[in-house]
C-alpha cells in the first residue's frame, strides 16, 4: 500500500532508534521525503537495514504504445529516485535489499563514485544485471562488503575475447586492491548472456 500521509508523520521523533526500513516507494512518496528532510545526512545513525520493494502491478495486453511510454518514464524517474533515497539514507547501513531492477542499477553509479555507503556489509539487487568488471568495481568501492547478490550479465565486450588468464591478469592490473572482506556471491544468472562465447576455451 502507498504511504498513508502526505507529510512526514510517521518519521518524526525516530531519528534514533529507527534500526530496519522497509518501503515500496512511489513517487508522492519520495517527493515528501525530500521536501521534509527526513533523511538528512547522518539523521538516522542507527538505521542498519533497509528493504525496497516495488509495487505489484498489471499491464494489460491493450496497453498502447503512448501509455506504455508514459509508464516507462514514470519508471525511470521512480529509480533514479529510489537509488538516490537509498544512496543518501545513512552512512552506516550495513544491509541493502533493492528489489526494483533499475533502481539498483542507478545506486551502482551512484555508489562506486562516493563513500557514502562505506559501511556497506550486505548488498542485495537480485533483479540488477551487472557486468563482472561492475562486480570487482564495487568490490573496489565497497572495502566491507561481505555478500552480493545479482544477475551476472557476462564478462561484457572489454573482455569476450580474451583468454582467461590473460582476463584474470588484466582485471588484476586494472582493479586489485580488493577488499579482503568479500565471502558470498549469491549469482542469477542471465542465460541470454553467456559468460563467454562458446568457441573460447
Amino acid at each position: 500500500m502507498p504511504y498513508p500521509f502526505s507529510d512526514d508523520t510517521l518519521f518524526r521523533g525516530n531519528a534514533a532508534t529507527l534500526e530496519s526500513l522497509w518501503v515500496t516507494p512511489d513517487i508522492p512518496f519520495l517527493y515528501m521525503v525530500e521536501h521534509y528532510g527526513v533523511f538528512v545526512r547522518e539523521k538516522y545513525t542507527r538505521l542498519r537495514h533497509i528493504t525496497v520493494a516495488p509495487y505489484s502491478h498489471h499491464v494489460s495486453d491493450k496497453t498502447d504504445s503512448s501509455e506504455m511510454a508514459a509508464a516507462a518514464n514514470r519508471d525511470a524517474q521512480l529509480a533514479a529516485a529510489t537509488a538516490q533515497f537509498v544512496h543518501r539514507v545513512s552512512p552506516l547501513t550495513q544491509v541493502v535489499d533493492v528489489r526494483i531492477g533499475h533502481a539498483g542499477e542507478r545506486l551502482m553509479r551512484d555508489m562506486v563514485h562516493s563513500t557514502q555507503m562505506a559501511e556497506l556489509r550486505e548488498l542485495r539487487i537480485k533483479h540488477t544485471q551487472l557486468l563482472l568488471a561492475d562486480i570487482v568495481v564495487t568490490l573496489q568501492a565497497l572495502p566491507r562488503l561481505a555478500t552480493l547478490h545479482c544477475i551476472c550479465g557476462g564478462v561484457g565486450n572489454e573482455y569476450a575475447y580474451m583468454p582467461l588468464g590473460q582476463m584474470a591478469s588484466s582485471m588484476r592490473r586494472k582493479y586489485y586492491p580488493l577488499s579482503m572482506a568479500f565471502r558470498f556471491w549469491e549469482i542469477t544468472h542471465d542465460y541470454h548472456a553467456p559468460m563467454r562465447d562458446d568457441h573460447i576455451a
